[in-house]
């Protein structure tokens, strides 16, 4: 679940497949353009449910009636998470050294008091940029539910830190799925018997009789399934070549150590070291890309085109390509 306006860059809700799941539909005005928000609520096994909220206030930051809007279309009694980059400084949540609140701050303050939402964040900042520019912009806030090992780490790419946290409902440890997850069956297709599978249903299934179509339906599942176990081999899913591998887990995690010393410590002799393991690491993620390329290149048939695209920096590779683009 998404949205996206004109002034950012759009939210988005991911929930997993193994939860009943519906997006609250939320009407934002098309003068509104200081907010992008997107509600889903969460339907879980023990008849009870959530709200998850994530909101984005492009700065400079403006609370508007959508905003309200929207942590008073959740019900009072149910378990909501708010989560966003506001884009606001307050006392409550700011750093040493920030601006005194404006009254914007003010009035996020008193709509998440109004309804009950209490902040989750840990002390400091979740975003830096340069040497001095620090920030807590990035806030959660939950009500009925329990945020733990919330924390904010440094990424690459972005000068906002990823935050991770566990959620516990309050009447429970854990949340439980929404459903178990029925088992998959996967057949090999390729060593097949298919002669005799179409010999075994001609032989054993009976004749059509319209007077009773329930019956039919049971005759053909039942022949369906016993040609199906007797001539189709079971078959399984092989692991392929892992893309994301090892060597480029612990490069990415080396540059985030080395980025983290220098927020901490900077310094101009600080700085060169992340921005050389930086790219280092954009070398191998390319290089990476460019022998997965070729790799599929070669597996197609001729006047074939490649099924799946591939990120923007495979255009930036170091390699130059003797094939061009399809």
């Amino acid at each position: 679940m998404y949205s996206r306006r004109g002034r950012g860059g759009g939210v988005a809700i991911m929930v997993r497949n193994t939860l009943k799941s519906r997006q609250v539909t939320m009407k934002i005005p098309e003068y509104d353009t200081n907010t992008e928000a997107v509600l889903v609520e969460v339907i879980l096994r023990n008849g009870s449910n959530m709200y998850i909220a994530s909101v984005y206030l492009p700065p400079p930051a403006v609370v508007t009636s959508t905003l309200h809007k929207l942590v008073t279309t959740v019900p009072a009694s149910s378990p909501f998470l708010l989560c966003g980059d506001f884009n606001l400084h307050h006392p409550l949540w700011a750093l040493k050294g920030d601006e005194a609140p404006p009254d914007t701050a003010q009035k996020l303050l008193d709509i998440t008091l109004d309804a009950n939402l209490s902040l989750a964040n840990e002390p400091g900042f979740t975003f830096a940029r340069g040497p001095t520019e620090r920030s807590c912009t990035d806030l959660t806030f939950q009500r009925f539910l329990t945020v733990e090992c919330w924390t904010a780490r440094v990424t690459i790419h972005s000068d906002h830190f990823l935050i991770k946290f566990s959620v516990r409902a309050s009447h429970r440890n854990e949340i439980p799925p929404a459903a178990p997850v029925r088992r998959r069956h996967f057949y090999s297709w390729k060593k097949c018997d298919w002669d005799s599978f179409r010999n075994k249903m001609d032989s054993q299934l009976p004749n059509f009789d319209p007077r009773n179509i329930h019956r039919n339906i049971k005759a053909f599942t039942d022949c369906y399934y016993t040609a199906l176990r007797r001539h189709f081999p079971r078959g399984m899913i092989k692991d392929g070549p892992i893309f994301w591998d090892r060597e480029i887990i612990e490069a990415e995690r080396y540059v985030e150590t080395l980025k983290s010393i220098y927020l901490n410590m900077p310094s101009s002799a600080q700085l060169a070291a992340p921005n050389e393991a930086k790219d280092k690491y954009m070398d191998t993620v390319r290089q990476r890309l460019n022998t997965t390329f070729r790799h599929r290149l070669g597996k197609l048939s001729p006047g074939e085109h490649l099924s799946w695209k591939y990120i923007s920096s495979r255009n930036r590779a170091t390699i130059p390509l003797q094939t061009p683009f399809f």
